[in-house]
């Protein structure tokens, strides 16, 4: 009889302790992922199989590129994303409209918002988010100490060299100015942004281009098809011109700041080289 007692006992103390046990979840495993920095990352971290679907931003790498599409971050329709039955959304910060990832977030699904600005701590928090949200912090902390290792590789200039970012927004030449992903870009590349004293993006005229007199001149996205360097009335005016120090590199790597940011530099400090190339003999000719 006292066994029968025990026995039932036992049996009572081992239901309430697995009823009390919290349940771990598991890392997500079918993630939608709303921004292009976003999506490399997640890639970087050698995690592209947890990817169901991706936003049109998301151009690299080109395995990205073959999942269905959910529209445009910042206009994210609430049954394109609702279609894929995702366990996760990982969205930048910038991502929207904000009343269709409430509405998602409200149904159940975990909506995280991820750090996305222009600026080195951005990407390294952001880099430090994602792996913490598929759980594999160490991966995370290699990829930071990467992206460290390649920035100290950077070789400083004495001379200062001038640089101008232009993108093409419908018909009209755009410059990047201060609070940007080139203008940080032109920074860690040991130039300076023409363009400096103006916030964000904003038209620019050819007269405009012509009196800035860069030295070197980047043209990313539809700027490469508006001009045609050196031919270009505005830019064949320009000592970058002279210097053939004009060159298209990619938006991607131009207009975001992400885990290809050695890449970006190494291209913006071959045409910084070749400006130098220039500027140095004719300075030391100068002072002799």
């Amino acid at each position: 009889m006292m066994t029968k007692r025990l026995t039932r006992r036992l049996r009572s103390t081992l239901l309430c302790l697995l009823c009390t046990t919290p349940v771990l979840a598991a890392p997500p495993s079918q993630v939608v992922t709303l921004g292009g920095t976003v999506t490399e990352i997640v890639y970087q971290l050698g995690l592209g199989e947890k990817l169901i679907g991706t936003d049109l931003s998301s151009l690299y790498p080109a395995a990205a590129t073959e999942l269905p599409r959910v529209g445009y971050y910042r206009s994210t329709p609430l049954e394109g994303l609702l279609s894929l039955k995702p366990d996760t959304i990982l969205a930048s910060e910038q991502a929207g409209p904000p009343q269709v990832l409430d509405r998602i977030a409200a149904l159940g699904i975990p909506v995280k918002m991820i750090d996305d600005q222009a600026s080195l701590n951005s990407l390294y928090k952001r880099i430090e988010q994602i792996a913490q949200v598929f759980e594999v912090p160490e991966a995370g902390q290699q990829l930071q100490h990467q992206i460290r290792e390649q920035l100290a590789q950077i070789q400083p200039v004495d001379q200062n060299i001038k640089a101008l970012v232009l993108m093409s927004h419908s018909t009209q030449m755009q410059g990047a100015g201060a609070n940007t992903a080139p203008d940080l870009l032109l920074s860690l590349a040991g130039m300076s942004n023409v363009l400096n004293q103006q916030n964000g993006y904003k038209a620019i005229s050819n007269e405009a281009i012509a009196a800035l007199a860069p030295d070197v001149i980047v043209l990313t996205g539809s700027a490469v098809l508006a001009a045609s360097p050196p031919e270009h009335p505005s830019l064949h005016l320009t000592p970058a011109a002279r210097y053939d120090s004009i060159g298209t590199i990619d938006p991607l790597l131009m207009l975001g700041i992400g885990p290809r940011i050695g890449e970006s530099l190494h291209l913006l400090i071959q045409l910084r080289d070749q400006a130098l190339s220039h500027i140095a003999p004719s300075l030391s000719a100068l002072d002799s």
